[in-house]
């Protein structure tokens, strides 16, 4: 996402950028929070990508996606057990319910 859309923009910056995320295969979408431009359409589009490359990994066409749910300080101790509970339910497996540790 190009953030800041609704300032003047820097000559060569968005073609850059452009450039930089088809390299990386990566999602271009201008966006502003302060005129609430393309903001909706950045999410649309990254869950659609996450979608995509679920389908692809059940399919074996490609790797499952190793997501973390929610952010984690490295102060936060994460078990084994509940590592994989997470990846199973960013994977759409099992109940989607897990516990962290003490809860």
């Amino acid at each position: 996402a190009a953030c800041k859309s609704d300032l003047t923009p820097v000559p060569g910056l968005e073609d850059e950028a452009k450039r930089i995320a088809k390299s990386h295969d990566a999602i271009y979408v201008k966006t502003s929070a302060k005129n609430n431009t393309g903001v909706n359409d950045v999410f649309q589009k990254t869950a659609a990508r996450v979608l995509e490359w679920h389908e692809m990994a059940l399919s074996g066409q490609a790797r499952p996606l190793n997501v973390t749910v929610g952010a984690l300080s490295q102060k936060e101790k994460v078990s084994p057990v509940n590592r994989r509970q997470r990846q199973m339910t960013a994977a759409g497996v099992g109940s989607g319910e897990y516990q962290q540790d003490g809860d």
